[in-house]
């Protein structure tokens, strides 16, 4: 059988007491996206809104709108214990429990997580006083847990060497309310019924009596316990073989005899009468003294449920449900359901409406309130309407209906008044002197007091006060400059009637052209308080004319840079209300215009309109109606929300929820006459009842469902917010809180806003959105639109709060601290440390460019000296190269620093001959210049050619000067008449080429470097110098020159070059040694000075 739920949960699900017919009642699947499993055990609305679906396959959480599925994983305790969730409820505000096939599960709102309770064996039913709940499990007995401690105070199983234990351990689901807590007399006794045995447990005393059929009238008449039921000082006990009450005095215990041998299931009170249910019905107890019961409801295998205290429902296998409710001193019943195809799991109650648990998925059971009627009974579809304050006119294909008061006053027939035009889309139009106006290729005009007076205007080839030809698609009235006129729009342009003057002024379209006053044809018209003509077009949009002259101002078109344009040129229509403009479109919602400066604001599916397709507006002194291709939004006026600023919490609508059927609307198939609406559509008239439309009036609870964070490497995880902080630090990239207001009637209108006080004045509409994105912009501005907030860094104050469908907003607000951390580089701290560390850097780099700036004016005084002894060096040697017939001379000189050591000259004597020198003064730099100065000078002051003589001579010079370690290699060769005197002071060898013997000559003429002992003599060979001889000096700098390995170029190769080339000029054979040198040093810097001094003989 099916277990009841406790008292206390039937006061969370009250129903109000009215008798109403199965006919009269709304049949509405539940539909749950992305459901666990359609075989739904039960369901639970808790205090927060949200339906909870306990299905064999997960848990569901349901706000209207979104569903939630929580499954267990064993490997999180903070998940549900098992999948098969069999019930939920509650006991306070902060969660939910629910019960599973593995255990008992607590649900916190504020840490959205869940905790596991009891996990050893499955609940089978539950009892809640104040904080404390009794759950009997399968196998493992009763525990008692304090919710407030959040702690099993109590674990109550059978011990067979324990009398005082209870009777079993073991307790099965087809029990009902089997435990009960008796506070009678003061004493605090638990009543425990098991599957063997009652027993009687004192909390205070931690003491127990048992209680068991011991087949005497004085003994309960079973072990197996179904329920327990407390009047005054007696206790009910239903067992599957009777029922017995138990004094609760002195224990003694009576069986009642009209039950004895019956299975009985349930006891439970109606408003103030004892039912008890058994295997045979539903009996009342009219006088237990006098053994007097009356059946009230006669089945067997019946399941119920109390709903509260006037009614109860049960059901049968046959799916069959009834409500049976106390009412006029008696027992009513009325059927919910007779639905066959399903199974019934169990039956809820909220806000008046029932929720059918079945294998099929969620079934609503509610009231028709009967406030959207039909009110059409003919079977010809409904072309157009038009109505005025004493007329309505329909056009169906056949005939032109005209109504007063409902009634249809008289008819034309179509193919007669229109006999020979084109209706393949006529237009009406009904203006207040009740002249009906019918426009198809022509202009119809007829006297509604005066059925006889038709007029008919047609196009004339003269175009002499004619329409234009084409056919009429719209026709709409306007005053301008105080004269009525008929505005009618045509597929070719424009036609303006004057009904005074009967005349016609006609705007022709162009499409070729660019001068066209008007678009072609209109959707609406409208002349504004402002004195505005504004002109819609179905695709060109809108456009603003002056009324007198009729002078296009403005078309407005959309303009990506400016977000307050309107993106829309499909438009079906315009109306004024409150000094504003709103404008339909098809495809695009609501345009809501009021004036230039702050351009359109759009509303539309997002802000709660029920279509994007819009077809017509109709105004009245409260409302303003929007009809839609999927039913009515109206703005209600007077009921504005002072904590919203308006920002569309006031748009209301009417659609398939409330019973309106919204197929095949009609475009301008919207009217308002006695406090009626009125809906047409191609074959129904629907008259709306607005004051008696359903008000969801309860407030609304907002919650917090999720909150998550993307971290740095855009994982996401969850986001725990603690006392209602929120800290987005450096290492977040953004925060996502999910929101849900539950709600079930109109769970898509219902609206959410959030607003930054610091930021932003005006609440902010999430539209559909149900994720509010919150982002750091650093140290750029703020930016707060639809549902993302990027905030700079520092502290705000976010509020949040929600509305439902009826505008009433919710009863609690939800508010964060919200702090925009920046990373600790970019802390005041951190700028502080950054100016300090900047001026430090400043004053430090000061002091090292002042250091600097010395430096380099040193540096660039010793470049300019060591420049001007550069050239001091270049200027000692030769300023140019002998020019002679009889030898041919060149030279090069490559210093390893910027003062060589290296010296070459030349000195012309006046019988022809001269004297070659080649010279090298030990190391390099400043000093081994000096010694060439003084070498230079020297040789200047010498007046012989005798190379034996010059050498000696400048090694004493030298010797006297005395400037330390330093001396000079030198090579002297005197040129004369077809010979050559050659000495040496400690130079490498110097190479002759005899063109004679065709071969290299290595001279080597070893003597003591100038500047040594001052004793010494220079040995002087004489050798021959004929034509095309060759004579080679060089110093040490390119024999002993590097590679890159290091090793040295040596004298073979320098004599092999020498021997390979002789042939070629002087100037030749500097080339290919020097070149050499270039080859074999690769890139090396040279360590020391080279130069080479290359004679070649001309003639003899």
């Amino acid at each position: 059988m099916h277990r009841r739920f406790p008292a206390l949960l039937v006061l969370l699900l009250l129903f109000c007491n009215k008798s109403y017919s199965q006919s009269n009642l709304n049949y509405t699947k539940i539909e749950v996206p992305e459901i666990s499993s359609l075989d739904v055990k039960s369901i639970f609305i808790d205090s927060q809104g949200f339906n909870w679906i306990s299905t064999s396959e997960g848990l569901n959480r349901f706000d209207g709108i979104n569903n939630t599925i929580f499954r267990s994983n064993p490997f999180d305790n903070k998940t549900i214990s098992n999948n098969f969730s069999k019930s939920v409820f509650q006991v306070d505000n902060e969660g939910v429990f629910i019960t599973t096939s593995s255990g008992l599960d607590y649900f916190n709102y504020k840490n959205l997580d869940f905790e596991r309770i009891e996990s050893k064996s499955s609940p089978t039913s539950f009892y809640s006083y104040e904080n404390y709940v009794f759950t009997p499990t399968e196998t493992e007995g009763l525990f008692i847990y304090d919710v407030e401690n959040d702690s099993i105070i109590e674990d109550l199983k059978f011990d067979p060497r324990n009398p005082l234990s209870i009777s079993s351990s073991n307790f099965t689901e087809f029990q009902n309310d089997n435990i009960l807590l008796s506070l009678f007399g003061g004493d605090s006794t638990l009543w425990i019924g098991t599957s063997n045995g009652l027993n009687r447990y004192n909390l205070k005393t931690k003491s127990n009596k048992r209680f068991y059929n011991e087949e005497t009238d004085s003994s309960i008449p079973s072990n197996y316990i179904y329920d327990i039921y407390s009047i005054d000082s007696l206790i009910f006990i239903a067992t599957d073989n009777g029922v017995a009450t138990i004094n609760k005095f002195d224990n003694s215990i009576k069986q009642v005899d009209f039950f004895r041998n019956i299975e009985v299931y349930d006891l439970f009170e109606i408003s103030g009468n004892l039912l008890i249910h058994d295997s045979r019905g539903i009996y009342k107890v009219e006088n237990l003294m006098d053994k007097k019961f009356i059946q009230i409801y006669s089945g067997s295998e019946i399941s119920l449920k109390k709903i509260n205290s006037n009614e109860f429902v049960i059901w049968n296998d046959l799916s069959k449900v009834e409500r049976l409710f106390y009412f006029n001193n008696k027992f009513n019943t009325q059927v919910l359901s007779q639905e066959s195809s399903i199974s019934i799991n169990d039956v809820s109650n909220f806000k008046g409406a029932y929720y059918l648990s079945t294998d099929d998925g969620i079934i609503k059971v509610s009231e028709n309130l009967n406030n959207i009627i039909p009110v059409y009974d003919r079977d010809e579809n409904i072309i157009s309407v038009v109505e005025n304050d004493f007329f309505r006119v329909l056009l169906t294909k056949e005939k032109i209906l005209v109504y007063e008061e409902e009634e249809i006053l008289f008819s034309f027939e179509v193919d007669k008044l229109l006999k020979g035009q084109d209706v393949s889309n006529p237009q009406l139009l009904l203006d207040e002197d009740e002249y009906l106006y019918i426009g198809t290729d022509k202009l119809n005009v007829i006297n509604l007091y005066d059925q006889d007076e038709v007029t008919i205007y047609e196009s004339s080839l003269s175009g002499f006060n004619s329409i234009l030809s084409g056919n009429i698609n719209n026709l709409e009235i306007l005053f301008r400059k105080n004269i009525k006129e008929v505005w009618i729009s045509l597929n070719t342009g424009i036609s303006i009637f004057s009904v005074e003057q009967l005349k016609f002024e006609n705007f022709k379209y162009n499409q070729r052209s660019s001068r066209n006053k008007f678009p072609n044809g209109f959707s609406s018209i409208l002349i504004s308080k402002k004195d505005e003509l504004w002109v819609t077009n179905w695709t060109s949009g809108l456009y603003k004319y002056n009324p007198e002259n009729l002078d296009l101002i403005r078309h407005y078109i959309f303009d990506i840079n400016d977000q307050n344009s309107i993106t829309s040129s499909s438009l079906t229509s315009i109306t004024e209300y409150n000094d504003e403009l709103y404008i339909g479109s098809e495809g695009d919602g609501v345009f809501i215009y009021k004036n230039d400066s702050t351009g359109f604001n759009n509303v539309n599916i997002e802000n709660g309109l029920l279509s994007n397709n819009v077809k017509n507006f109709l105004k009245t002194y409260q409302f303003l109606f929007i009809l839609t291709d999927k039913g009515i939004n109206y703005f209600d006026f007077e009921v504005m929300s002072t904590l919203t600023d308006g920002n569309n919490n006031n748009l209301r609508n009417i659609n398939s929820e409330d019973g309106l059927i919204t197929t095949k609307i009609i475009d301008n198939g919207i009217s308002f006459y006695n406090d009626f609406i009125y809906i047409f559509s191609e074959n129904n008239i629907q008259r709306v009842d607005l004051y008696n439309l359903f008000v969801d009036r309860e407030n609304p609870i907002l919650n917090l469902t999720l909150s998550e964070y993307i971290d740095e490497n855009f994982d996401r995880r969850k986001f725990k917010i603690s006392n209602n902080e929120i800290d987005l630090t450096s290492d977040i990239s953004n925060i996502e809180i999910t929101l849900s207001s539950p709600t079930f009637y109109k769970p898509q209108s219902s609206q959410i806003f959030y607003k930054i006080e610091e930021l932003n004045d005006d609440w902010v509409n999430l539209g559909k959105e149900r994720k509010l994105i919150i982002q750091s912009s650093g140290y750029s501005n703020s930016f707060v639109n639809d549902n993302k907030i990027l905030a700079p860094y520092g502290s705000y104050n976010l509020k949040i709060k929600s509305a439902n469908s009826s505008g009433i907003e919710s009863a609690n607000q939800l508010e964060y601290n919200l702090s925009v951390t920046p990373p600790w580089y970019l802390t005041t701290f951190a700028f502080i440390t950054y100016l300090i560390l900047i001026g430090s850097s400043i004053f430090l780099y000061v002091k090292f460019s002042q250091g600097r700036t010395r430096r380099l004016m040193e540096e660039k005084r010793k470049e300019e000296e060591l420049e001007e002894a550069h050239n001091l060096q270049m200027g000692l040697l030769a300023k140019e190269n002998p020019k002679r017939d009889d030898l041919d001379i060149s030279t090069f000189i490559k210093c390893a620093t910027e003062v060589g050591g290296d010296y070459y000259d030349f000195i012309e004597f006046e019988d022809g001959s001269l004297l070659a020198i080649c010279g090298d003064a030990t190391g390099h730099g400043t000093a081994s210049g000096m010694m060439v100065s003084i070498t230079k000078a020297g040789l200047l002051g010498i007046d012989s050619n005798d190379p034996n003589f010059i050498l000696k001579t400048l090694n004493k010079i030298i010797k006297k000067v005395d400037i330390g370690r330093l001396r000079m290699s030198l090579n002297l060769v005197h040129f004369q008449n077809g010979s050559m005197k050659l000495s040496s002071a400690a130079m490498p060898p110097m190479y002759h080429f005899e063109k004679k013997k065709n071969k290299v000559e290595e001279i080597t003429i070893s003597n003591l470097p100038l500047g040594g002992l001052m004793s010494e003599n220079f040995t002087v060979l004489n050798k021959k110098f004929s034509k095309d001889d060759v004579l080679v000096m060089l110093s040490d700098g390119l024999p002993e020159a590097p590679n890159r390995d290091g090793d040295l170029l040596d004298y073979a190769a320098v004599k092999e070059c020498i021997e390979k080339h002789s042939t070629k000029t002087a100037g030749e054979i500097k080339d290919e040694l020097v070149k050499l040198s270039d080859q074999w040093m690769n890139g090396v810097h040279n360590p020391d000075d080279i130069t080479i001094v290359v004679c070649k003989k001309l003639k003899n």
